[in-house]
C-alpha cells in the first residue's frame, strides 16, 4: 500500500502539470485507472512468478494474464475509492 500511495502521488503531480485544464474529478478517475493497471500488473507478475516461475515464458504469461484479470476489478475499485474519496480529503486536510 505505501508503494501505491507514492506512485499515486507522483502520477497525480504529473497529471496536474500535464493536464491542468481537465476537471479534478476526471483527472482523479484517470489517475485511479492508471494506478490500478500498474499495481495490478506488478502484483500479477509477482504472483505468476511465485506460482509457475519465470523459466517458461508462455506459462508465465498465461498465469500473469489469469492473475491480472482476476485481481483487476478489486484493484480498480480500491484505486477509484482512494483517488475520488480519500485523496481529496487528505489533500484538503494537509493544506490547513
Amino acid at each position: 500500500m505505501p508503494i501505491a500511495m507514492i506512485l499515486m502521488a507522483l502520477l497525480g503531480k504529473l497529471a496536474e502539470r500535464r493536464f491542468p485544464e481537465i476537471a479534478p474529478l476526471k483527472r482523479n478517475i484517470a489517475l485511479g485507472l492508471v494506478t490500478s493497471v500498474i499495481m495490478q500488473s506488478l502484483v500479477a507478475a509477482i504472483s505468476a512468478g511465485t506460482v509457475v516461475g519465470f523459466a517458461d515464458g508462455d506459462l508465465f504469461r498465461q498465469a500473469w494474464a489469469t492473475a491480472f484479470v482476476t485481481a483487476f476489478p478489486v484493484g480498480l475499485a480500491l484505486a477509484l475509492l482512494l483517488t475520488t474519496l480519500i485523496k481529496p480529503g487528505l489533500e484538503s486536510f494537509l493544506r490547513r
